[in-house]
């Protein structure tokens, strides 16, 4: 089952404390998968991503600014995939 992220503050719900599979909705039916933890007591969100094997933390602001996470968002592409 898919759940559409609908905010980044959303986001910070889904994944508070734990790490979930996200996926990125591209074009062509194609999807780029993320593994996305947000710590609520640092607000630093964990960001894993499975297609370039890069690890990464960033603040709010760094997650909108260095990746495509926040776009997909606002653009309805952003999904938690719930096993």
């Amino acid at each position: 089952m898919w759940i559409k992220v609908e905010t980044v503050k959303h986001l910070k719900v889904l994944a508070a404390n734990e790490t979930k599979e996200f996926a990125i909705a591209l074009q062509g039916g194609l999807i780029a998968r993320k593994l996305v933890q947000y710590n609520t007591e640092d607000n630093i969100f964990y960001v894993d991503d499975l297609v370039t094997g890069c690890d990464e933390e960033y603040t709010e602001e760094e997650l909108a600014k260095e990746t495509n996470i926040v776009n997909a968002i606002k653009s309805g592409a952003f999904y938690l995939e719930e096993i």
